[in-house]
């Protein structure tokens, strides 16, 4: 097993990644939040005055139903007025009804009272979409963190990273810090924030210089980049498509293959979020382990080991797309240079992300390919499992029990054993309906 890393980069890299993991996840547990229901036909205070109208009120309230239906119809129109694009006035007013001789205001009001909700409610929008946008912001947020705390690193230990042109502090500044390490660190922290306020192409370019290739840490870059501008539309332009935007998705390597047109919305829906959450994920992931690496690079264990953990962990809390574009990503880029165990390791559990995800034909056809002739018994059990040899798997797992190579929470809780726990569960002596997280459905 390899040692946990004692190395100060290591450790900090090692730490800002595992914060930088929590973070995400959090924000996207942010999803439950999205199942409950907008709002209720009726306000609470909206309901409150009601019951406090007298009898002969309430009496009035239901003559005036008529004018609250043709109030209520009105503001359908709006609603549709507003999918369609179009203005509603704004300059609503009192209703004449609250002006006619012998009509209780009280009840009038609150006959108008609903009329404008139902207007203000046409034209708001649902407070899940305002959770999601807002997510989309913290999910970048979180990011550019991530971005500031490795370029620190890098700063830091990357051998010339801070060169002599870089030295712009005043007189002052060096009689206030008093030592060469403490302007140094000053000098960083003014080159990561000079860095930050810098676009997004420029970041790119930045981490390249140091052998860190952003394209290679996605599964779909161009979907990565777009995540950045998705943001700023948000926050600018209520999430419409401006010139800006087109302009820099044009200007991206290849284009996006149907850009939206200006003025066109762009949604935050759930799907996007949920791209968007995997994608960062194993982005970040890629991104601490590619630094890692190219600042240590004769030490390539202790971050492949820190990797390695990491994608078993975030499959196991349900991101089967980070686990599977961080795997795939690592063993593209490697061609065939890692250690025989690590790239085993690797391999099934990239094998285990796809199938989650629905690439369950050509897993099994790599899979059967699989020669594991020579290889460890949990080698040929896991080829077993994929396989759906479940009379073989089962005996296996007998095997391996005795040898306490695997144990019966692996059985329990592992993604690898979904499907074979859901149809021979009983067999494996562990429940059939699995604990929550343990898998993500195929279907």
């Amino acid at each position: 097993m390899d040692r946990a890393p004692q190395d100060p980069l290591e450790i900090f890299l090692s730490m800002a990644g595992d914060d930088y993991v929590a973070r995400v996840d959090a924000v996207a547990s942010l999803g439950r939040l999205l199942q409950q229901q907008d709002e209720d036909d009726l306000d609470e205070r909206t309901k409150a005055e009601i019951l406090r109208l007298a009898p002969e009120q309430r009496e009035a309230f239901g003559q005036l139903a008529d004018a609250l239906g043709t109030a209520l119809v009105e503001a359908a129109a709006a609603a549709e007025a507003v999918a369609a694009g179009d203005e509603i006035r704004s300059d609503v007013s009192e209703p004449a009804l609250i002006r006619t001789p012998g009509v209780d205001r009280d009840v009038s009001l609150l006959v108008w009272r609903l009329a404008w909700r139902s207007v203000q409610r046409a034209r708001a929008p649902r407070r899940s979409d305002l959770l999601r946008r807002s997510t989309l912001l913290l999910l970048i947020n979180d990011v550019e963190l991530l971005i500031a705390n490795v370029a620190r690193e890098v700063l830091r230990n990357a051998p010339d990273a801070v060169g002599e042109d870089d030295a712009t502090l005043t007189l002052k500044d060096l009689e206030l810090l008093g030592d060469v390490s403490r302007a140094r660190s000053m000098i960083i922290e003014r080159k990561v924030d000079d860095l930050l306020r810098e676009p997004f192409e420029s970041w790119v370019k930045w981490f390249d210089r140091f052998g860190v290739d952003w394209k290679q840490m996605t599964d779909d870059w161009l979907a990565l980049a777009e995540l950045w501008e998705r943001r700023h539309v948000v926050v600018h332009s209520d999430g419409k498509a401006s010139e800006q935007y087109l302009k820099k998705l044009r200007a991206l390597d290849g284009g996006l293959p149907q850009p939206a047109k200006l003025d066109d919305k762009l949604p935050v829906d759930e799907a996007y979020l949920t791209a968007a959450v995997e994608r960062l994920l194993a982005f970040g992931l890629l991104l601490v382990a590619g630094t890692w690496l190219q600042l240590r690079k004769g030490r390539q264990a202790p971050a492949l080991s820190w990797l390695a953990s990491r994608v078993e962990a975030v499959l196991d809390d349900g991101h089967p797309h980070a686990a599977a574009t961080v795997t795939s990503t690592v063993l593209r880029t490697a061609k065939g240079r890692l250690p025989r165990e690590r790239e085993l390791s690797l391999r099934v559990t990239n094998w285990v992300a796809r199938r989650l995800i629905g690439d369950e034909e050509d897993v099994r056809r790599e899979v059967d390919e699989w020669d594991v002739g020579g290889l460890a018994l949990r080698y040929a059990h896991v080829k077993a499992v994929i396989s759906e040899d479940y009379d073989l798997a089962i005996r296996q797992i007998n095997e391996l029990l005795a040898r306490k190579e695997i144990g019966v929470l692996e059985l329990v809780r592992s993604p690898l054993y979904g499907e074979l726990r859901e149809s021979r569960g009983s067999e494996l002596a562990v429940p059939s309906t699995t604990p929550i997280g343990a898998t993500v459905s195929e279907e």
